[in-house]
């Protein structure tokens, strides 16, 4: 009979002890476990969908700057407009390694339908580095009878070769953006800008509200960096360089958007290191009464030769089991609700945050440093209680007991 054996033995006959310390070690270790893990995949997925996206630096009307943002981070439907010379000047800012002209239109809104209003982004396929690259499937252009149209993937006309309309112009659906996780690309729709101005034009004569945009006018520069230049520097350059715009850094978005979405996640680890001083607290109480309890136990014990290290391991072992087995439940666990967590993130603040599975190495280190810490934490815990156990004298411990 081994002293791992009889922690075992002890633990099984007083059960409902034993699976109050092991649900408490389960909430501490999963909401620490799973805080961290989020917190490292929101990061890792807002950074990944601006990379995805390719523009460094996105150009806008002064005063646009909030709307600017949320067209990337939210796919919202707006409109805003300046001079299309404004990409000439600011491609000949230093350090600006290509830009690309985008116009946005927003779909009317129709009382009689539910169909949702649609960002409809005109582009330069010649020049355009954040849209192209996410083309997903083709149709046979010499089979199209309308002028074709890119729409994203979560839109409600993502179907290959569907007719749709927008402002009196047909269009047919001629491919489909691969789902990148940001929803200015997955919620919008995208035509060259050819075509766009072409619906402006057929708006006035077919739509019930035709469009009053000037064939001049653009609504933002995309602009890609050269690699060794310094994004601010660049941005600071263009808005002092060219009248009348502000720029919308994507790394600044990264960083706000990532803080907005951290400060709640905090929270989910602040219970966990709550619940976790609820557990080290309910562990020192109850191993605390186990002593009093068990004084004729481990008295027969040291009558038979047990000696007090051997005591002080006996309630470590107890302690280290315990908490193990809450670890890997914990952890278990937080895998589990993950993706739950996300989706209540995405409900709260209305935007698409991709979510991606950090490293496995990081997940592995992360569920390793919780599980140690929560059994080194439990074991120190019960410490005190396993060295006043050791230091009964068996006679009076068997008498009392």
């Amino acid at each position: 009979m081994t002293l791992i054996k009889i922690a075992l033995k002890n633990l099984r006959r007083k059960r409902f002890r034993s699976l109050s310390i092991i649900l408490a070690g389960t909430l501490a270790c999963g909401l620490v476990f799973t805080g961290a893990v989020l917190l490292k995949s929101v990061k890792v997925g807002l950074e990944l969908g601006m990379a995805r996206l390719g523009a460094d630096i996105m150009v806008v009307p002064d005063g646009y700057e909030a709307k600017g943002s949320n067209v990337l981070l939210g796919g919202e439907p707006t409109a805003f407009y300046m001079d299309k010379q404004v990409e000439e000047k600011v491609a000949q800012v230093p350090g600006v390694q290509r830009t690309s002209p985008q116009l946005f239109i927003t779909s009317l809104v129709v009382e009689c339908c539910t169909l949702p209003t649609v960002l409809l982004v005109g582009f330069d396929p010649g020049t355009d580095f954040a849209v192209t690259p996410w083309i997903k499937f083709k149709v046979d252009e010499e089979k199209m009878k309308f002028d074709p149209i890119t729409v994203g993937v979560n839109t409600l006309y993502a179907t290959d070769g569907m007719l749709i309309s927008f402002f009196g112009k047909r269009f047919q659906v001629k491919s489909a953006a691969a789902p990148t996780g940001l929803r200015f690309i997955d919620y919008s729709a995208f035509m060259t800008m050819e075509v766009a101005r072409s619906m402006i034009d057929i708006s006035k004569t077919k739509a019930g509200l035709p469009l009053e945009i000037d064939e001049n006018q653009i609504s933002t520069v995309m602009v890609k960096i050269d690699p060794e230049a310094d994004v601010y520097k660049v941005a600071s350059t263009i808005e002092s360089s060219v009248p009348g715009v502000k720029t919308v850094v994507s790394r600044n978005l990264v960083t706000t958007m990532r803080q907005d979405v951290e400060a709640s996640l905090w929270g989910i680890v602040a219970v966990g290191i709550l619940s976790w001083a609820m557990t080290l607290f309910l562990m020192g109480l109850v191993f605390a009464m186990v002593v009093n309890e068990r004084q004729r136990e481990f008295g027969l014990l040291r009558a038979m030769g047990a000696t007090r290290e051997k005591m002080i391991r006996l309630i470590l072992y107890e302690a280290a089991v315990l908490a193990a087995i809450g670890s890997m439940i914990g952890v278990i666990g937080g895998m589990l609700t993950l993706d739950r967590l996300k989706r209540l993130i995405i409900l709260i603040y209305g935007t698409e945050i991709p979510f991606v599975w950090p490293d496995p190495i990081f997940i592995s280190v992360a569920a390793l440093l919780c599980g140690v810490a929560i059994i080194v934490s439990c074991t120190s815990t019960a410490l005190g209680p396993a060295i006043r156990c050791s230091k009964l004298e068996p006679y009076e411990a068997i008498r009392e007991g």
